[in-house]
């Protein structure tokens, strides 16, 4: 009975033991049959990484503004991968160390992504070497840490399978206990055997457990290193001691077009490009006399289809490991990248628009021609070009017809110099030439009157034939160790002076000049403070009819009463106000000021037809696209009648572009305003544009009149001007009348007006005064006759 029930017992332990045993076999199948859902969460996510870092050297190099716009696109769609990828890989998080690593790559992930919009706002305000310099410095440090992160989160997944075994030991513990209870109870009830059992299962369950969790931890490790390599953007090489590879990666053949089992074999030498197999040879002995230590270089590659492609490569010398037995080469293709970086060099040191040098090429190269001239006794030359009127050009017809003759006035002076001369643009209408290897220094002047007449040509802009010409100084090197700067300051000094001799000039550097300079600079900050604090004056010159000989219009002219200086002429201060742009605001006190006066007389002498007042409009305020708009202003706000306001402008500004000078002749025609061309016959106006212009006067230039019956010349031009003018019905006004014989002469020609000094200087308004109020105080031609007779 004792035994039928130690059997009973046995019978029961043995069932309870087979339970557990099968219990067991049933987790340690599923702990070998658990897939690893974080290693894929990794890839995705180091594939998202990388592409977004690629996209931000695309952008940083696009220039148009669609491709911007697609970057942009990229970027929030990898974006949305990369969160997509972490969200994912934080489901299967299993305990604290997990969390660490998890929060550490969240945070560096972040701080790139900070880095990328800095760099984002960089480019947008244009400061390119700024942002490349982000780029390429502490983001690229930045997103090697987040790699560096990445993989060893990957290297603690590949010991997933622990942590899935440590549960099963749990229960484990808990059957052998319950297996244990059975046993000792079958002990005492004399079951030795039933013991004996029981430590050879559990004995067999360890080591079948600790095989299984071996085997899974090499399978997870050995998928999570395949899928890796597999999507790896890089091609991983390795290269046994004979020079031939013996393996090569999956994604050779999307990246140069190579079948791995194409490449097996092959010498590695025959790929690399012919003028880098001697750095390649060195490279590879540098990695064999330290195995185990990376050594990185450039190289380029040929593909399958015989083109090359720059690679970074990374080479470890890992003969040791027998598994690997030779030099792994990783191989990463960054052919567009030295692209970019090949075009920011580009962009750092030439102009955008025309392509020329800009000033940091421009003096680099200036620098080394010096120094090669004070080695072989040469002399170098600096031209400094700027365009006349140009501002005119954009104020009339756009930005975009001035960027078009700033291309074409680039292309015209690069077929002006020799191979060895550089063409540089400065900025604006600004051009400088450096012209080396220079013998004699009447060549600089050669090659200035060589760019002016190729200048000289007119440009066609949206129909629209424009005139150009420059004001050029030149600087020739003299052999004292002069600096790039000084010799361009100086060549700056010079077109200053070219400038100021009435543009379309060239002039070369002379020390004095430098003096001229500074008081020019010092006149400058004089004419402001002259403008705000009312030293400003007009003086006025009286304009007969000569058929009447009285005062029918005077011309307000300008003058500067400068507390140390004294009275100044217009020439003294006119063109630096017209260069620096403060006759913008001159010109508005000159025209208010003679409209103010003007009406002012006309109530005080009516006259029939009234008092006319003739002003000088310069050419940059005539490139003003609201001139109109503030005449019509001027003559409300003074009450001085359209028709009494002659507005005189030069012959020369006419033509800079005729449709636009038309145009807005017409627009003040259309207020009642008079108009006149000054100086006529000293500029290069066309017949059939003069037609065209609704104009009311011309006034022969005072050159010309003063050649009257001394210079055949002078009187053939100037009949031919008055009869120009009465053929186009256009009044004719005579300047510069110094004597009774010049003003006869013209009488006879047909001029209808005249002014100069025989008549009367320019006077103040006070003295003017005296004259309107004392008409006979004016010399009359009917006086004249009687004299002469």
């Amino acid at each position: 009975m004792v035994f039928v029930l130690f059997l009973v017992l046995l019978l029961a332990v043995s069932v309870v033991a087979v339970e557990r045993m099968a219990q067991m076999h049933e987790l340690t199948t599923q702990i070998v049959g658990c897939p690893l859902p974080a290693t894929e969460d990794l890839v995705r996510f180091n594939a998202s990484a990388r592409a977004y870092r690629t996209t931000d050297y695309r952008y940083l190099v696009t220039a148009d503004a669609e491709g911007k716009r697609s970057a942009l696109a990229r970027f929030e769609e990898l974006r949305t991968e990369v969160d997509k990828s972490l969200d994912d890989y934080r489901g299967t998080i299993g305990d604290r160390e997990d969390r660490n690593h998890y929060d550490q790559l969240v945070v560096d992930w972040h701080r790139y992504v900070g880095m990328h919009d800095a760099m984002l706002s960089l480019s947008t305000a244009n400061n390119i070497p700024a942002a490349a310099k982000q780029l390429n410095g502490p983001m690229r440090d930045c997103f090697l840490g987040v790699e560096q992160q990445a993989n060893a989160m990957a290297d603690w997944n590949s010991r997933v399978g622990v942590g899935l075994a440590e549960q099963e030991d749990v229960a484990f513990k808990f059957s052998k206990l319950l297996v244990f209870g059975l046993f000792l109870a079958a002990i005492l009830m004399g079951g030795a055997a039933s013991l004996l059992i029981t430590r050879s299962v559990r004995n067999m369950l360890l080591h079948v457990r600790e095989r299984q969790l071996a085997q899974e931890a090499l399978r997870a490790k050995e998928q999570l290193y395949k899928a890796i390599v597999a999507n790896a953007s890089d091609v991983i090489l390795i290269v046994c001691a004979d020079g031939t590879v013996a393996y090569a990666s999956p994604s050779v053949a999307e990246l140069w077009g190579y079948s791995p089992a194409e490449l097996k074999g092959t010498l590695a030498l025959d790929m690399i490009h012919p003028d880098d197999q001697h750095r390649a040879q060195t490279f590879f002995g540098l990695a064999g006399d330290a195995p185990a230590t990376n050594f990185s270089g450039e190289l380029r590659l040929r593909c399958a289809n015989d083109s090359w492609v720059t690679c970074e490569v990374v080479a470890n010398d890992q003969s040791a490991e027998p598994a690997v037995n030779g030099i792994v080469m990783t191989c990463r293709d960054i052919t567009e990248r030295k692209l970019f970086e090949e075009q920011l060099a580009h962009q750092a040191f030439h102009d955008p628009l025309s392509g020329l040098p800009n000033r940091v090429l421009f003096l680099d190269r200036l620098d080394r021609a010096l120094l090669r001239a004070s080695t072989h006794g040469r002399s170098v030359a600096v031209m400094f070009l700027d365009l006349d009127n140009f501002k005119v050009v954009n104020d009339s017809l756009g930005h975009d017809s001035g960027d078009e003759m700033l291309v074409e006035v680039a292309a015209r002076l690069r077929a002006c110099v020799r191979s060895q001369d550089t063409v540089a643009r400065l900025g604006g209408d600004e051009f400088t030439i450096l012209l080396e290897d220079i013998t004699d220094p009447e060549f600089a002047s050669e090659m200035a009157s060589r760019v002016a007449r190729a200048l000289n040509t007119p440009v066609q802009l949206k129909g629209h034939e424009v005139h150009t010409s420059a004001s050029i100084g030149v600087a020739v090197s003299s052999g004292r160790n002069e600096l790039p700067g000084d010799m361009l300051r100086d060549a700056d000094t010079a077109m200053y002076q070219a400038k100021a001799a009435g543009k379309a000039h060239h002039t070369v550097f002379d020390p004095t000049m430098n003096e001229r300079a500074n008081e020019r600079l010092e006149l400058e900050g004089e004419l402001r403070r002259a403008i705000d604090q009312g030293e400003l004056r007009l003086h006025y010159q009286p304009i007969i009819s000569l058929d009447s000989g009285g005062v029918t219009e005077v011309e307000a002219l300008v003058r500067w009463e400068h507390p140390v200086r004294g009275i100044m002429p217009p020439m003294r201060f006119i063109p630096l106000a017209e260069e620096t742009g403060l006759i913008l605001p001159l010109g508005r006190w000159v025209l208010e000021e003679s409209c103010r006066q003007a009406r002012e007389w006309q109530l005080e002498f009516p006259t029939t037809p009234p008092l006319t007042i003739g002003v000088n409009i310069s050419p940059r305020q005539f490139a003003q696209s609201n001139l109109v708009s503030e005449v019509s202003r001027v003559l409300k706000e003074t009450g001085l009648p359209a028709c009494s306001l002659k507005l005189e402008i030069t012959e020369s500004l006419m033509m800079v572009n005729p449709e636009a000078t038309r145009a807005k002749l017409m627009a003040l025609r259309d207020l009642g305003v008079r108009l006149a061309v000054d100086d006529f016959g000293t500029g290069y106006s066309s017949m059939a544009y003069l037609s065209r212009f609704p104009l009311d006067t011309l006034k022969i230039d005072k050159s010309f009149v003063g050649g009257l019956g001394e210079q055949a010349e002078a009187d053939a031009i100037v009949r031919a001007i008055i009869t120009l003018a009465k053929t186009l019905n256009l009044h004719v006004t005579s300047e510069g009348i110094e004597t009774a014989d010049q003003l006869m002469r013209l009488n006879d020609l047909g001029s209808d007006l005249g002014q100069g000094f025989f008549f009367s200087r320019p006077l103040t308004s006070s003295a003017l005064h005296e004259i309107l109020r004392h008409p006979d105080r004016i010399p009359r031609l009917s006086d004249t006759i009687a004299k002469a007779a």
